[in-house]
């Protein structure tokens, strides 16, 4: 990549394992027990909240409608 990405490490429960702001042309670390990786533009996890600990919830386009 040309430019700087969050990377948070994701488990299966939902629970934020492992964050980090990747530098351009840089790969993560591998994490134990991550079943999932969110990536963002860099400082967005800031902005947003989502550090370690944080529980996220993932869904589909059809989820949304019907809730």
């Amino acid at each position: 990549m040309r430019f700087a990405i969050d990377v948070a490490h994701v488990a299966k429960s939902g629970a934020v394992l492992h964050t980090r702001t990747l530098p351009p042309g840089r790969l993560g670390r591998w994490v134990w027990r991550s079943t999932g990786v969110i990536e963002a533009e860099a400082g967005a996890f800031e902005a947003w909240g989502l550090r370690e600990g944080t529980t996220v919830a993932f869904t589909t386009p059809g989820d949304a409608a019907s809730a």
